[in-house]
């Protein structure tokens, strides 16, 4: 129920707007700390400013896993891994059975036997679509997969991973600038290449300006070891944008927006430019 989430968290994030516009006022400002934001014994990388706010999970791939956005009062990465829930199982042993109803099907006379139980889905086949994930979905992510994976191996969180990076700890340097802040994250990691876990490090650098919500980010991979690297390299960002099939979100490729692309469709296209577009929220 992502619209209840996003409700929540757009009074949470008018609520501290509210509070640092006591302390700041209506100037331009970014500022950062070190804390156990979520309590695990681990500090995370805590970024504020009257733009936007960022929040690092360090221990966990150096990945962004809040991203608000002040002004829609919005946070970009209101997203959820997908777990195994009861239900799920309930749902896959209705389907052995034959005895899922939904809307539209026939409905049975009676159960195959008294210990059966009829679970009821919106549509057919939704037990096929259960895929589970092994991190947290949320932005900034490191991935090194091998060549022969395929899309729809991602989606279901079956890809081969050859590297350490997705769920591993990286470092962090902050460095204040005139202008704002530039946060390097690093790790000193491993890529398997056949029977060689070959060494290699990530650095990624963000810098951000008080007052502005871009976000440029520059990415540098350097192989330590003699071992020749083959791997596809891919930054994820998982996105929570309310919409999935409406008219006014979707996505947009080297500035042209094509008919069939919804916010909940599936493609690979080769682009310069890749756009997510929801104009309700503006």
């Amino acid at each position: 129920l992502s619209h209840i989430r996003t409700a929540n968290y757009a009074h949470l994030i008018e609520a501290e707007a509210l509070a640092d516009e006591a302390t700041h006022g209506n100037r331009d400002w970014v500022e950062w700390e070190e804390s156990d934001f979520d309590k695990d014994s681990v500090n995370e990388l805590l970024v504020s400013g009257n733009a936007m706010n960022l929040y690092f999970d360090l221990a966990r791939g150096g990945a962004i896993f809040e991203w608000d956005w002040r002004a829609k009062k919005l946070n970009l990465t209101n997203t959820l891994a997908r777990r195994a829930e009861g239900y799920h199982r309930d749902l896959v042993e209705a389907a052995a059975q034959g005895a899922v109803e939904y809307p539209g099907a026939v409905k049975r006379e009676k159960l195959a036997s008294i210990h059966s139980t009829v679970v009821r889905a919106k549509e057919p086949g939704l037990e096929k679509l259960l895929n589970y994930d092994w991190y947290r979905r949320v932005g900034l992510i490191d991935h090194f997969i091998h060549p022969d994976s395929a899309l729809d191996d991602f989606a279901r969180a079956q890809h081969a991973e050859l590297g350490d990076f997705v769920n591993q700890p990286y470092t962090s340097r902050v460095v204040e600038t005139p202008h704002g802040l530039v946060i390097t994250l690093a790790r000193d990691g491993h890529i398997w290449q056949g029977a060689v876990f070959a060494p290699l490090r990530v650095e990624k650098k963000l810098t951000l300006r008080a007052g502005d919500y871009r976000l440029p980010i520059t990415y540098t991979l350097r192989n330590t070891g003699a071992q020749t690297i083959t791997a596809r390299f891919g930054v994820e960002f998982c996105f929570a944008l309310l919409a999935g099939h409406s008219d006014d979100a979707y996505y947009r490729a080297d500035g042209i927006a094509r008919d069939d692309a919804h916010l909940d469709s599936r493609g690979e296209i080769a682009a310069r430019q890749i756009a997510l577009v929801n104009a309700w929220l503006g």
